[in-house]
């Protein structure tokens, strides 16, 4: 078990125990630059990554099982490591654009800082952990079996929804929330098999 799983709901614990005023002015254009600038540099990385995977040339095949992506089956494949490079970086950048707009929407239509505070930590992670940003910058192998960077990979992993899922449960008010809900449906479902023990 990673460490990092454990940082995101502590940081968002040690902000919501700080109590910071994030109406104030002062502290809000701190959070939004902090924000912009993380994303400046991760979009800068992935430019750089990009243009090392474009300007080399790897032959080396690689065969992608058949699977179904957002309802639409994909056929089974054999590409080049080039290629699959290519997808990759691609897929990439078009998750981090809709990361970012879904956040910065969020922050203008309903004022939340916590999805700010989020994505700063979030993009640093995914960055790092990219196989790409792994093979390509810091030049770690990608073959041996056993090995997590050989290719095939899943594609880009979209921690962003499975770490704002924790830091919703360690908003106190949200968690309530949550809480109820559940026990509706667990009242709703109690209900149901008594009226049909009494039909019986």
């Amino acid at each position: 078990m990673s460490l990092k799983m454990f940082i995101t709901p502590a940081l968002v614990y040690a902000i919501n125990q700080a109590d910071i005023d994030w109406k104030d002015e002062s502290n809000l254009f701190t959070l939004r630059s902090v924000w912009a600038g993380a994303m400046v540099c991760s979009l800068i990385v992935k430019l750089v990554v990009r243009s090392k995977v474009l300007s080399r040339f790897d032959d080396r095949r690689v065969r992608i099982k058949a699977s179904t992506k957002m309802g639409q089956e994909i056929e089974a494949r054999e590409i080049t490591v080039s290629e699959h490079d290519e997808e990759q970086v691609g897929q990439g950048l078009q998750q981090f654009f809709i990361q970012c707009c879904i956040t910065a929407g969020i922050h203008y239509k309903w004022g939340y800082s916590l999805p700010l505070i989020i994505g700063v930590w979030t993009q640093i992670m995914m960055t790092y952990d990219s196989p790409l940003f792994q093979i390509h910058m810091l030049g770690y192998s990608d073959s041996g079996e056993g090995n997590p960077l050989k290719r095939p990979w899943s594609g880009p992993q979209n921690g962003f929804e499975d770490l704002w899922k924790k830091a919703q449960m360690m908003d106190p008010k949200k968690k309530e929330a949550m809480d109820r809900s559940k026990d509706k449906k667990k009242a709703g479902k109690l209900n149901k098999q008594m009226i049909r023990a009494n039909k019986k």
